[in-house]
This record gives C-alpha cells, sequence and structure tokens, in this order.
C-alpha cells in the first residue's frame, strides 16, 4: 500500500512495548522479525556451536582434545557464510548428525524475557509479521515447535530460501555497511517524523523502506539503534 513502511529487526536487542507503541502504527505494514539473538535467546546457539559440538565431535571421532578448539576456529572461519548457518553443511564436513546433537541441548532453546510480550502486541496491532532469519530449514524445524513462534508470523523467509547469508552482499539487501552509522550520522539521515520517533524509541538495528510519496524518490537507509 502506498504511504506504508515495512520495519525490520534484527538485533541483540528487541525494542519494548512501550516504545514500539509510540510508534504511528498507521504507518506500518510489515514487521521483519530476526530469530537468533532477536526473537531466541543466543544462549542456545553459543553453547551448541562452540561447546557442544566441538566436545561431542571429538567424543564421537575418539580425537584428542586439540581437535576442540582446531574445530572452534573452523566453525568461526565461516562466520557470515551461508555454511555457518547449514546444518547440511556441517554435518557432511563433519560427519556427525547436527541435528541430533542439537536435540541433545535442545532444552537451552527459548525466547528473550521481552519477546513474548512483543509478538502478542503485535497481533494486537495487526501488522503483517515475516520472520527474516539466517537460520536455515532444519533449524527452523527444530526451533519453531519449541518456542511456539509460528502462531506469531504470517510468513518466514531463510537465507537458504534465497541462497545468500543476510550478510552476503549477493542477497541484495540494501542495508548491508562496512561500518555502524554513528548516531549523528543516523539523525542526519532521518527524513521522517517516524524515523525520528524510531531513533528515539528503539533500540534495535532498523532498516525502513518508505514508498511515501513525500519521499526523495524510493528512500532506503539502515541506522542500528
Amino acid at each position: 500500500m502506498a504511504g506504508k513502511r515495512r520495519l525490520s529487526y534484527n538485533s541483540t536487542l528487541t525494542p519494548n512495548v512501550t516504545g514500539a507503541a509510540m510508534i504511528d502504527w498507521r504507518e506500518i505494514d510489515t514487521v521483519l522479525l530476526d530469530m537468533d539473538g532477536t526473537l531466541l535467546d543466543l544462549h542456545f546457539d553459543s553453547h551448541f556451536w562452540l561447546e557442544h559440538l566441538p566436545r561431542r565431535y571429538r567424543e564421537l571421532h575418539q580425537l584428542d582434545e586439540a581437535s576442540q578448539e582446531a574445530l572452534r576456529a573452523r566453525i568461526l572461519g565461516e562466520q557470515g557464510t551461508l555454511n555457518w548457518y547449514s546444518l547440511a553443511y556441517w554435518s557432511r564436513e563433519l560427519g556427525v548428525d547436527i541435528v541430533a546433537l542439537k536435540r541433545e541441548v535442545q532444552h537451552l532453546i527459548g525466547l528473550r524475557s521481552d519477546a513474548l510480550d512483543f509478538l502478542k502486541w503485535l497481533k494486537q496491532a495487526h501488522p503483517r509479521v515475516v520472520l527474516a532469519t539466517n537460520a536455515d530449514r532444519a533449524s527452523l524445524a527444530l526451533k519453531l515447535p519449541l518456542t511456539g513462534l509460528e502462531g506469531y508470523l504470517d510468513a518466514i523467509v531463510s537465507s537458504e530460501d534465497v541462497g545468500a547469508a543476510k550478510e552476503s552482499r549477493r542477497s541484495g539487501l540494501p542495508c548491508r555497511r562496512s561500518k555502524p552509522l554513528t548516531l549523528r550520522e543516523r539523525c542526519l539521515s532521518m527524513t521522517t517524523p517516524a524515523c525520528s520517533r524510531a531513533l528515539a524509541n528503539l533500540v534495535s538495528s532498523i532498516c525502513w523502506v518508505s514508498n511515501s510519496p513525500t519521499a526523495s524518490g524510493r528512500r532506503k537507509s539502515c541506522r542500528n539503534l
């Protein structure tokens, strides 16, 4: 719909409900949400990839302890690529069942303390809610039933679906920056009252896509709040 904006949250912090309520939601028709670290606590992923997987890999292949540190370095070396998020890739490369190993510690998967309230609030505010995540479909199949997220989502898009991680330039995302904007740069780049209110009230990475006829063309900007 002309004049509407899309609001994206991709951060280790989600906005509180009070801050979200101060946005003019008549101007928002779609909210894009990240999953890990935004809706879900990152403890599960950090523990699995840096502790549980290296230890179980060593045990399953009967290797020495040095193999654990080597695997951590190998995993971190793929950070930001599609492989980093692919359970199939790591299962193939390491010769282990990654999904089965994740289920060993699935009790650590959980929503962030403020996420459920925010999702319920969005349900009442009625924008379209889309999960845009780097998690592959195997990860989603594990996490969604355990967290109940699907009940609050209208659509899910995985980086696996488009063949590129969100960090990749090949993804075509207009908001990728090599360095975060400073607070002054963010304030100077604000062009609408809604953006100004967002800067004041949201502690999150926000990408506005404005189709407003009063904007200077189709403006797209990304700002880390």
